[in-house]
């Protein structure tokens, strides 16, 4: 009997997670396609909503016009401010500040260069934190400070593998927070940067609905990547699948940040590709070599032959990793994201013809390769809200 009545509360708990994951994840959605969509019981469906407007999570936003006879439908959504976490994207040259809502939506609070040391990048945030904080007037719903960063991370235990463009390497991340930021009593959550932006892009894209298999290409000052199998991602054994960046293309090649030679990421990341350009010719414009790349791409488009013979070889080493992709993984699509989102709009019908001709036949029919519709900033600051919505979800549905 204890079995069965605790086998009943944990269905129960699953159904309330289901029920509020389709109201955060499906605004204005009814109680009828509640019921529809998890196969319970209307009336169900709606002690789990009363109990979630009780509870301050979710409110009635107005009426479904009906198309059928018979009443109109009542339409639900979250409570945006229910729920509050702060956002980190830390980038190699620049960081975004941000806060990040139960609906999803977004807010930028500011952006700093980012420090080279740990030591210092942490003291920066939490004087920014700690000053917002004291002033802010929901500071009691602020769940979390959620960062997405550009390495290898353990989720599970919030600690930092390697950064290896910043150089850091073996942090416990939520203590080395807490021993700055303790009087906030914010969760410390943690992900890599291409994977949030892939599940940013799994929420908003609808594009990507009917794939179950695919690999998000984050291209940045090194390249990262995040491996989408069965429709959830795959992160590997310690965190660091899809690190596609650190595929050897050339065994005599530069020295990589990993300390290997011929990756991938030295050949046709965007830092290395700035840097080839300005050795050859003129400085470009830009306070960073993401500002750099872009200016790089409007000489592109403005017929500058060195900016075509520059981004042709990116391109050129772009297949080659692709097709590696395409072959080991036989993926449903690529995406290139990161600063992906900012290449011409004609390269992905290009990358795709090409990477069609290279790689096995079996992989390269069907593969679509898109570009992402989110940029850099967008997608991690939105994933890592993200994850925090999905903590709280966790926490406090029960």
């Amino acid at each position: 009997m204890i079995d069965g009545t605790m086998n009943a509360e944990k269905m129960g708990i699953s159904n309330r997670k289901t029920v509020f994951q389709l109201i955060r994840n499906v605004p204005d959605i009814s109680r009828k396609e509640l019921s529809e969509s998890t196969g319970l019981d209307p009336s169900t469906i709606s002690r789990i909503v009363s109990s979630f407007r009780k509870q301050g999570y979710v409110q009635e936003t107005g009426l479904n016009r009906s198309t059928s006879p018979g009443r109109s439908s009542v339409r639900l959504s979250v409570i945006k401010e229910a729920a509050i976490s702060y956002l980190i994207s830390l980038g190699v040259e620049k960081t975004i500040l941000g806060l990040g809502f139960l609906d999803h939506s977004v807010q930028r609070i500011e952006e700093f260069a980012t420090p080279r040391g740990f030591d210092l990048f942490l003291k920066t945030l939490a004087d920014k934190i700690s000053k917002h904080f004291r002033e802010f007037p929901t500071k009691n719903r602020t769940i979390a400070m959620s960062f997405s960063l550009p390495g290898i991370i353990d989720r599970k235990n919030r600690y930092i593998y390697n950064l290896p463009h910043l150089g850091w390497t073996g942090i416990q991340l939520r203590e080395a927070v807490h021993r700055v930021l303790g009087e906030t009593r914010l969760e410390v959550l943690a992900a890599n940067e291409a994977q949030l932006s892939l599940m940013a892009e799994r929420y908003l894209n609808d594009t990507l609905t009917p794939y179950k298999h695919g690999f998000y290409l984050f291209l940045s000052q090194g390249i990262g990547g995040a491996i989408l199998s069965e429709g959830d991602l795959y992160l590997g054994r310690s965190f660091s699948a899809g690190e596609a960046g650190h595929m050897r293309i050339d065994k005599n090649g530069a020295l990589c940040q990993c300390g290997g030679r011929g990756c991938l990421e030295t050949l046709a990341a965007i830092e290395p590709v700035v840097r080839d350009y300005e050795r050859k010719g003129t400085a470009l414009y830009g306070a960073n070599s993401l500002e750099k790349f872009r200016s790089l791409i409007s000489r592109y488009r403005q017929g500058d032959p060195l900016a075509i013979e520059g981004l042709s070889a990116m391109q050129d080493n772009l297949v080659l990793g692709i097709t590696n992709i395409a072959n080991l993984l036989n993926p449903e699509f690529l995406m290139l994201g990161g600063m992906g989102y900012d290449l011409p709009e004609e390269w992905t019908s290009i990358l795709e013809g090409r990477v069609k001709k290279e790689a096995l036949t079996s992989a390269g029919k069907g593969l679509k390769i898109l570009r992402a519709t989110m940029d850099i900033y967008d997608s991690t600051l939105l994933g890592s809200d993200l994850l925090a919505m999905d903590y709280f979800t966790e926490k406090n549905i029960r």
